[in-house]
């Protein structure tokens, strides 16, 4: 056992370091400026798998594409301290968990909206078939991860901060969280929520039974091999890293990635109290980055599951992203001893 003065050294330790996150949260703004260049929009490009070569004009349809997206950015200045210390931001640690949020958001917006379809004409079928939801309607999605604890909102920053898996690997409370950290954090708050929009699974490989409806978040490398997967409307996107920053891929031109950027600092809301436009996603909000920049092997793909495509969505995630198949795992079973050696068969 420790003794009692080291105890309150790591506690007043921890004070301290939330203490300097919560004061430079305030100067984050003006002090860290993005590594991440705006998007021209001068090329042929692709947003959630649907093939654009227009400039954002207000009525054009990569504008009502991009006026359908959330963007979810660090926060400081709560109410509340997150769980088990003195925080009152995420701002400098909390982009991993942003960048999940993100991923959640805008992949169950595609959900929610007719199915396009997979065929050669899916890219316009999926530009007629944009739904530009009311304000209040993207209130009620943008409430599903509300900062504040009041109102008890099921995907909020201190729900999945108070995670066990969370707080394992995060012992001075601004550690960095892996992208399967904070995928498998999301997962767990929806499935335990009896009125879920959608199911979500995290997986290594894809699962042997699997319902429609489903966010599929599945460990697989983006790289020079996989960044044509961007091009299918059943891809919500991706959340990998750029050094030590987590981002929320959701397109592509060439062998460029576009992103959206949770590293920008935001004052956080009471309960329900929000300006809407905070999380809409304007044209220059669109960034880009290298493929080759990336720096996490394995990335977290958003896979859309629909009643017509789960055999398709099994295939494809085999053959292009080279994720193995759940069924296709033989376990080993012990069928007896041998001198002292356990005898396994397959």
């Amino acid at each position: 056992m420790l003794p009692p003065q080291q105890k309150k050294k790591k506690s007043f330790t921890s004070f301290v370091n939330a203490c300097s996150y919560n004061l430079s949260s305030h100067l984050y703004n003006s002090v860290v400026k993005s590594q991440f260049k705006p998007f021209p929009f001068n090329l042929k490009y692709v947003l959630q798998g649907v093939t654009y070569t227009e400039q954002p004009t207000s009525n054009n349809n990569i504008a009502k594409h991009l006026s359908t997206m959330f963007r979810v950015t660090y926060r400081n200045g709560f109410t509340y301290h997150l769980p088990h210390c003195s925080l009152t931001t995420d701002a400098g640690w909390g982009c991993t968990l942003r960048s999940i949020q993100m991923l959640f958001l805008n992949s169950l917006i595609r959900l929610q909206e007719p199915n396009p379809g997979f065929g050669e004409d899916a890219a316009e079928k999926v530009q007629k078939n944009f739904i530009i939801h009311s304000m209040e309607e993207r209130r009620e999605y943008v409430q599903l991860i509300e900062d504040t604890p009041k109102q008890e909102a099921v995907l909020s920053l201190y729900k999945m901060f108070n995670l066990k898996i969370v707080r394992q690997n995060n012992q001075k409370g601004t550690n960095y969280l892996s992208p399967s950290t904070c995928a498998i954090a999301l997962s767990q708050l929806v499935e335990i929520w009896d009125q879920r929009p959608c199911h979500v699974i995290y997986s290594n490989t894809f699962p042997k039974e699997i319902q429609p409806n489903t966010l599929l978040m599945i460990s697989a490398p983006l790289n020079e091999k996989t960044i044509n997967c961007l091009d299918n409307t059943f891809v919500g996107g991706v959340v990998c890293g750029v050094d030590t920053k987590a981002i929320y891929v959701c397109g592509r031109t060439g062998n460029m990635l576009l992103l959206l950027d949770p590293h920008f600092v935001q004052k956080a809301h009471e309960d329900g109290d929000f300006d809407i436009i905070d999380y809409s996603v304007k044209p220059n909000d669109l960034r880009m980055v290298r493929l080759t920049e990336l720096v996490f092997g394995n990335c977290i793909w958003g896979i859309l599951v629909r009643e017509d495509n789960i055999e398709m969505l099994k295939t494809w995630c085999k053959t292009s992203l080279g994720v193995t198949n759940e069924e296709e795992i033989r376990e080993m079973v012990s069928v007896g001893n041998e001198e002292g050696f356990e005898v396994l068969d397959f």
